[in-house]
């Protein structure tokens, strides 16, 4: 498969400046509607890098694990750029990951990567959207890999990892997956681009913790 971006019009999401609550109804809608949109391409031979062997998620996805793990054990020191109480539920989330993805198999779908406000172009007066940018972690993966991504720049505000389980009710895992994910997602960013945010690390480990204890994940 083969990607080409070309220059496209439309204003990112998160510089669409102040909105009333049925401009961010719309917003929200559509983003939602893209989102599902993207998640209707299935991959019917498995999960995996867009061009890569197909896998089971449990599988591909503690590949991905294993090398943000190997990455920010490898700087624990002098080089280490992450709060100290994050690194013993980093060792605890890597252990569990396999117990926590345990026969995950939703159906591979196309995954963003980083579906967010900041990657996608809006029309600035119908709030229809115009484009979706920044597709440099796709893959053929778990549809609740891209709802760690919604919150971002604000995303909150649109409540759209509601809207979305609205349309497409999870199981009772949901909670415990999602803080995996946003987990290693962020811990993503410090290994490969040294990204500070410290606060935000600390929250992620407590309530992937809490999951994690609710869940009896050892």
């Amino acid at each position: 498969m083969v990607m080409v971006m070309q220059r496209m019009t439309g204003v990112e999401g998160r510089r669409l400046g102040s909105l009333d609550d049925t401009q961010r109804d719309r917003v929200g809608d559509a983003m939602i509607d893209a989102l599902i949109g993207l998640q209707s391409h299935v991959h019917a031979e498995g999960y995996g890098d867009l061009n890569g062997p197909p896998v089971s998620w449990p599988e591909f996805y503690e590949m991905r694990v294993d090398a943000i793990y190997r990455e920010l054990k490898g700087r624990q020191g002098a080089d280490n750029t992450l709060p100290d109480g994050v690194i013993p539920v980093m060792d605890r989330a890597r252990a569990a990951v396999p117990d926590i993805l345990r026969d995950r198999d939703p159906g591979a779908v196309l995954v963003h990567g980083d579906f967010c406000l900041g990657n996608l172009l809006f029309n600035p007066e119908s709030f229809e959207i115009e484009g979706l940018i920044d597709p440099l972690d796709s893959c053929w993966g778990d549809p609740e890999f891209d709802l760690v991504h919604l919150t971002k720049s604000n995303g909150h505000l649109f409540r759209l990892v509601e809207r979305y389980r609205e349309r497409r009710p999870s199981d009772d895992g949901f909670d415990l997956r999602y803080w995996t994910y946003m987990f290693w997602t962020w811990l993503s960013y410090n290994a490969s681009i040294n990204l500070r945010e410290d606060v935000w690390y600390a929250r992620c480990a407590e309530r992937l913790t809490a999951q994690m204890d609710r869940y009896g994940v050892r």
